[in-house]
């Protein structure tokens, strides 16, 4: 049986692949679980202006 590599015949860096996504995920859980969290008032305000920032310099 070929493997995924070789049926899409792809000579990347697997390893350095999955470690990003496993980054990006670690990243993404700990977003989550950060706004799941009830967080202290002036940490969310940080957000808050944060995302105000992102929105504006569209």
């Amino acid at each position: 049986m070929k493997t995924f590599q070789d049926r899409y015949n792809l000579h990347v860096d697997v390893e350095a692949i999955e470690n990003y996504v496993d980054g990006t995920f670690r990243k993404l859980n700990r977003t989550t679980r950060s706004l799941h969290k009830p967080t202290p008032h002036h940490r969310k305000e940080k957000w808050q202006e944060r995302d105000i920032k992102h929105l504006s310099s569209h």
